[in-house]
């Protein structure tokens, strides 16, 4: 695992406005909580962000050779965006 190849597989799927709207919500202290933990052959990253009074739980999954296989988020954007974008990556 590697954390860089990681992150830069994560911003490699996300357009300039998603990323930077993402580092503006860590700027702000949005972001609660990130955790992670390996299950057999998956990293996964769980994280909790608040924004304008919502509560959103992100899911990152990557794969041994830190590539994004799957992000998941209960919030709207991504449900609407995904049907639109494949790989479409929320900004928070």
């Amino acid at each position: 695992m590697n954390l860089r190849n990681m992150v830069n597989s994560l911003l490699d799927m996300g357009s300039s406005i998603s990323i930077n709207n993402g580092i503006s919500l860590y700027k702000k202290g949005l972001v609660n909580k990130v955790t992670s933990k390996k299950i057999d052959d998956t990293y996964h990253i769980y994280g909790r962000i608040s924004d304008n009074n919502k509560e959103y739980s992100t899911h990152i999954k990557f794969n041994l050779k830190d590539e994004v296989k799957d992000d998941i988020c209960t919030c709207s954007q991504l449900d609407k965006n995904s049907k639109e974008m494949s790989n479409y990556t929320f900004s928070h």
